[in-house]
């Protein structure tokens, strides 16, 4: 699981409300592992993508930056079952499956200007980045039971070299690029 952190998370469903410069939104859609424990260790298994949820509220300080406070939820999973070319790796059995949880503070920077209210500047590229910390627990299925992996040393602590356990708390540095746009004048409230 040295991979583990390698999420793959997409946005099926943005759905935002908006009250002047502040934003407020949620999000849907899966999310996938890659890693020793998935389809070939370098390729998207689709029939592992679990469900994948969040909340965000947004502050447009002005037309080019804003912040966004986030929360996320995700379930990843991976199986030696599903490797079909290598016979040891399929014969080894390993199996996990882990929730994880971030929050995320993210600043970004509207390249073009961005001003959906009245249509001002309705689009605009933008760049992000922030800090963000993300809480799993990966469990595996024994004797019929749920059990958490850490304690059991199952990365190779208590071998030279990995004298403490693993920890179930991950800092990140988001960043990304990306593209705003209000396809329609949001309802402005009569003053």
């Amino acid at each position: 699981m040295k991979n583990f952190l390698q999420i793959l998370a997409f946005a099926l469903l943005p759905i935002a409300v908006s009250a002047q410069h502040l934003e407020a939104g949620i999000l849907l859609g899966g999310a996938n592992y890659i890693g020793d424990l998935s389809n070939n260790s370098g390729n998207l298994y689709l029939k592992e993508t679990k469900p994948a949820a969040g909340i965000f509220v947004r502050q447009n300080f002005n037309h080019l930056f804003a912040a966004r406070l986030g929360f996320n939820w995700a379930r990843v999973s991976g199986q030696d079952a599903n490797v079909r070319n290598d016979d040891f790796v399929h014969d080894r059995n390993l199996s996990f499956r882990s929730s994880i949880l971030e929050f995320a503070l993210i600043g970004e920077f509207n390249i073009l200007g961005y001003q959906p209210y009245g249509l001002a500047r309705p689009f605009s590229p933008y760049v992000f980045a922030g800090i963000a910390g993300s809480k799993f627990n990966p469990k595996a299925r024994y004797l019929g039971n749920w059990e958490e992996l850490q304690p059991l040393g199952t990365e190779g602590q208590g071998m030279a070299g990995f004298d403490s356990p693993y920890k179930r708390f991950a800092f990140a540095i988001p960043f990304g690029v990306g593209v705003k746009y209000a396809p329609h004048r949001p309802h402005q409230p009569r003053t």
